[in-house]
């Protein structure tokens, strides 16, 4: 035995180094070795630790990267997720680097044991491990369907395969019925049930289908989608085809002008207001607004417009008041709750319609940003009285805004901020009388000290609106808008993130700093005055 290894020891050695380059090899791919595996046999040409190994830093480690692990304490080398730089192919989860310019490719369809092989840490993960290949999940662009997880890349995007009715969608391909829409979704039996976002729509009249729930109309009966007859037990409107609708479990003709509003209908003619349509907006017991069309229900019937008989109040109206039976625009004089049930467009804060004024003060109607002195027009809450009763009720209509600091005026009423003088909104200065925080540049109004029997403009306390250095604290900084403070439209859009929308305010003071015992000097959620110094609560 030791004459044979004396004589091809040699030999021997040479076999097991060519052993072990080729199972290095057959790690990474059949072009490089994988220098993240230590060997006794290859050297890397770089310095670095091995994945796997402990490190601190990414420098550290061959691949350059240094991931802290799910402890949140440990870090070990680990290889660069899709996107990370490398200068080998070993340096990447997808064992594809871009040489051109060094960074880890895409790992669809590369070789993989688990989810992180493909994607890495990356926080919204598109890709999956399957048999053994890095697959796109669906929506995600394509060249081949073996790209997909679904096996299904039809127009250049990944899709799930054809599903029946009802089954959540993204595009037509993937339903059964090849349409995909904001629907409703039926039971077997052809019950609806909530659901949201896009769903496969049911099959057409004549389509094959396995139950009711599947016909997008009428029922399933011999394994087609059918019409409904007059007497069709129903447990749905769309159960009902042509000019039949469900009313108590049968599908019935309704005859004409006998829906009120809101009813559903299947015909213009049904209606008392003449309209049946997807379109409806419905209304409280009050006139409110309270919901937009809905575009997957049935049609229901509209309200009725002006000129058209049949009404019983004004809730019964698209937009008048009922007069003897008939929805007309109000006059001026006549009681109104909203703006557009008068003919002059102005339905005054006590109810009345009016003519609308010209350069309008705050909580005037208006019709247009011209109209108000303040140059602002907007939508909000308003308390008339209310038709039905009298009692004062809060309303949305569209109202004048008041003015700001330098705005024009003509009572004190007419400032969101500071006091009507000489037709201008001005600030009250520090030290002055106030009555309100909005009247002071401080945007502070207290008094001064316990002994004061007045109030005064003084220092901004804690979340002060401010703008340089009007704070108690001296400190004016970015907080977070509050509730209270006005709405705020950046960019003519609703977006209180928006640099334009950005809300400066007042700091507290430090817990254990001075304070005033008559303002709100410390952060109020935590901590209160005490003795002139701010304590935990």
């Amino acid at each position: 035995m030791f004459a044979f290894l004396k004589t091809h020891g040699q030999k021997l050695a040479l076999l097991l180094l060519v052993s072990q380059l080729f199972t290095t090899t057959v790690l990474a791919s059949p072009f490089e070795f994988d220098i993240e595996t230590p060997t006794d046999f290859v050297a890397r040409a770089q310095s670095g630790a091995y994945v796997g190994s402990k490190c601190r830093v990414n420098t550290d480690c061959y691949s350059k990267n240094c991931v802290t692990g799910s402890d949140g304490i440990a870090k070990t080398c680990q290889r660069q997720p899709p996107g990370g730089p490398c200068f080998e192919n070993g340096n990447c989860n997808s064992r594809q680097c871009d040489l051109s310019k060094g960074t880890c490719k895409t790992a669809v369809n590369s070789v993989c044991t688990n989810d992180f092989d493909c994607t890495g840490s990356l926080p919204y993960p598109y890709l999956k491990c399957k048999d053994k290949k890095c697959r796109l999940l669906n929506s995600y662009q394509c060249n081949q369907n073996y790209e997909c997880l679904s096996d299904i890349c039809p127009d250049g995007q990944c899709r799930a395969p054809p599903q029946a009715p009802s089954a959540p969608c993204l595009a037509e391909v993937e339903c059964l019925s090849g349409d995909c829409a904001l629907s409703t979704c039926a039971n077997p039996n052809g019950s609806l049930y909530p659901c949201t976002g896009y769903r496969c729509v049911g099959y057409p009249l004549g389509h094959t289908c396995a139950n009711n729930g599947e016909c997008k109309a009428g029922f399933c009966r011999s394994g087609k989608c059918v019409a409904s007859k007059d007497g069709d037990a129903c447990l749905a409107d769309y159960q009902c085809t042509g000019s039949t609708i469900c009313l108590k479990g049968k599908c019935s003709t309704p005859g004409n002008g006998t829906l009120l509003q809101n009813d559903v209908c299947a015909a213009n003619s049904q209606c008392l207001s003449g309209v049946c349509s997807n379109a409806v907006i419905e209304k409280d017991e009050t006139g409110n607004l309270i919901a937009g069309y809905d575009i997957t229900g049935p049609p229901r019937c509209g309200y009725i417009d002006n000129g058209r008989s049949g009404c019983k109040t004004f809730i019964d109206c698209t937009t008048g008041l009922c007069q003897n039976g008939t929805c007309k625009a109000g006059l001026n004089g006549d009681r109104c709750q909203f703006s557009f049930q008068c003919k002059s467009r102005g339905c005054s804060p006590n109810g009345i319609c009016y003519d609308l004024l010209n350069n309008a003060g705050k909580g005037e109607a208006c019709d247009t940003y011209s109209s108000c002195l303040s140059r602002s027009c907007l939508i909000g809450p308003v308390v008339r009285p209310r038709l039905s009763d009298g009692v004062p009720t809060t309303f949305e209509d569209a109202t004048c805004d008041g003015s700001y600091n330098d705005g024009p005026c003509r009572k004190d009423y007419d400032c969101n901020r500071g006091t009507c003088s000489n037709g201008t909104c001005t600030y009250i200065s520090l030290g002055a009388p106030c009555e309100a925080d909005t009247q002071c540049d401080t945007q502070t109004c207290a008094k001064s000290s316990p002994t004061a029997t007045k109030k005064t403009c003084i220092l901004g306390d804690y979340y002060a609106e401010c703008d340089g250095d009007t704070c108690y604290t001296g400190k004016c900084v970015k907080l977070p808008r509050p509730t209270s403070a006005p709405k705020c439209y950046g960019n003519g859009r609703r977006n209180e993130s928006d640099d334009f929308c950005a809300y400066y305010g007042c700091k507290a003071v430090a817990l254990g700093g001075t304070c005033r015992s008559t303002a709100e000097d410390c952060d109020t959620a935590t901590q209160k005055c005490s003795n002139n110094k701010c304590v935990l609560k």
